[in-house]
């Protein structure tokens, strides 16, 4: 049965997009470009909002460790793909690239929670 959502997946994010009007996902397939349709911009927000959950003092106690911060981060860069998709639909532009459901904005979101969690962990271990 897993095997059936990830192929379903799969066919939706990576398959023949033509522009639509209520087209859910967003056409971006650039992986591996950095400077296209914001992907840097998603990378160093979540970045930077993951470094501020570090040091907020009401979260630390719910979310100590860096998997619960990551996790925050993919909820809040979903629900913002949500929106830019509400967005698309009332200006009619879904099917084009950074309109939509962005997989990829997504996933840059969570590589950047991700590498910044590295980063001091890693700092951490060298000055310790």
């Amino acid at each position: 049965m897993k095997r059936i959502w990830l192929v379903t997946l799969l066919i939706l994010g990576f398959g023949a997009a033509r522009p639509a009007r209520a087209q859910f996902l967003d056409p971006d397939r650039a992986w591996t470009c950095w400077h296209c349709y914001s992907h840097n911009a998603h990378a160093t927000i979540s970045a930077g909002l993951t470094l501020s959950l570090r040091v907020m003092p009401f979260v630390k106690q719910s979310w100590q460790r860096p998997v619960g911060r990551v996790a925050i981060i993919a909820i809040g860069g979903a629900l913002y793909e949500l929106q830019d998709w509400g967005q698309c639909t009332q200006r009619h532009a879904c099917g084009r690239p950074d309109a939509g459901f962005g997989l990829v904005d997504l996933a840059y979101d969570v590589a950047g929670a991700a590498a910044l969690e590295l980063l001091v962990s890693g700092v951490r271990r060298v000055f310790r």
